[in-house]
């Protein structure tokens, strides 16, 4: 039985590692002599592993999902960074835009960096600490008319041969807190800042877009809220939130949903965090062939290649197990009490 396993994971490596080679002939992904022995090492010891703990039909899906993993942490070819100059929003607030304008300053890129308040500490740290290549404006993504005026401020600043080619949507906003004290206000501040704002962005920037043959790079989730942010949700939070809301839920309850919402801070980031989404980002504009979507973390790579093959049930706890939780049960002081 265990040599029948083997069998089975030998043909569907060797499959792998065709395809790998394939792939590479086609200059759709890098692969040197070191990368190719780290691939064959983790094939041979997922092989032992599997065929080890698993029975035949568990551990060839685990296997799958093994190998969908390291193809997709294969390096990609990419292109050069000459005359490219990429638009970022949220570079001021957002320690994301902030940490992309830096990291692609850095790679050659020329950068024009939305800032949604002039003259904000995080725009004088930006410019003390890239080179000229960064160049700073308003925009605010909820207001049309900076939107407009960052179009005409990019083609205005462009130089002799350089052309925009990516446009990174770095602003947003995440709001963490039960469904019924969820400001109403702030759904419609984070839905113009998160959906309509991207939309208007790319809408207004397809034309340069189009004409450089560039790319669009949206930001669809964000765990990072910034510290302001919280202290804007926790005023709205104490501003809606009804008697009957604070008898039912309790202040306890109430104060462990903050702690729960700073917790995910920016300060909380790690330095991993960033690299890893610039890294995702610089091959989003580089690569000579694209993914449409990328995972930014071993975690939600992981659960992206589970969502396209495991049962929807299955997905939505591990989805459940991803979000941050509240550990305090409510009801059993308040609720019972008003029952009573």
């Amino acid at each position: 039985m265990l040599l029948g396993s083997i069998n089975t994971y030998s043909t569907l490596g060797a499959f792998f590692v065709i395809y790998i080679i394939l792939r590479h002939l086609r200059d759709i992904i890098q692969l040197d002599k070191k990368t190719f022995t780290r691939c064959l090492t983790v094939i041979c010891v997922a092989a032992v592993a599997c065929s080890l703990i698993f029975n035949a039909f568990i551990g060839t899906i685990v296997f799958c999902i093994i190998l969908a993993v390291l193809y997709s942490q294969l390096p990609r070819p990419l292109l050069t960074v000459a005359n490219k100059a990429v638009l970022i929003t949220g570079c001021d607030s957002g320690i994301v835009g902030y940490s992309l304008a830096c990291h692609l300053d850095r790679l050659g890129f020329k950068v024009f960096a939305g800032c949604k308040l002039q003259n904000s500490d995080g725009e004088k740290q930006l410019k003390s600490q890239c080179s000229d290549r960064v160049i700073t404006l308003q925009l605010d993504v909820t207001k049309d008319e900076q939107i407009q005026h960052a179009v005409k401020f990019v083609c205005e600043n462009m130089e002799n041969g350089e052309y925009i080619w990516g446009v990174i949507n770095a602003a947003s906003i995440v709001r963490i807190a039960d469904f019924e004290m969820f400001p109403t206000k702030e759904l419609q501040r984070e839905f113009e800042v998160n959906a309509l704002g991207q939309f208007c962005v790319c809408k207004a920037f397809i034309p340069l877009i189009r004409q450089s043959r560039g790319r669009f790079v949206n930001f669809t989730f964000s765990d990072i809220i910034s510290e302001s942010g919280v202290q804007d949700f926790h005023r709205c939070v104490n501003e809606e939130i009804t008697e009957e809301q604070q008898h039912l839920y309790g202040k306890d309850y109430l104060d462990h949903l903050m702690q729960a919402v700073l917790a995910k801070t920016s300060p909380s980031i790690t330095f991993n965090d960033l690299f890893t989404i610039a890294n995702a980002v610089t091959e989003a504009l580089l690569s000579q062939k694209p993914c449409f979507k990328y995972h930014c973390g071993m975690d939600y790579t992981l659960y992206g290649v589970l969502s396209s093959i495991a049962p929807g049930d299955f997905i939505d706890r591990i989805g459940a197990y991803m979000v941050p939780r509240l550990s305090l049960n409510v009801t059993d002081s308040n609720v019972n009490k008003k029952d009573q």
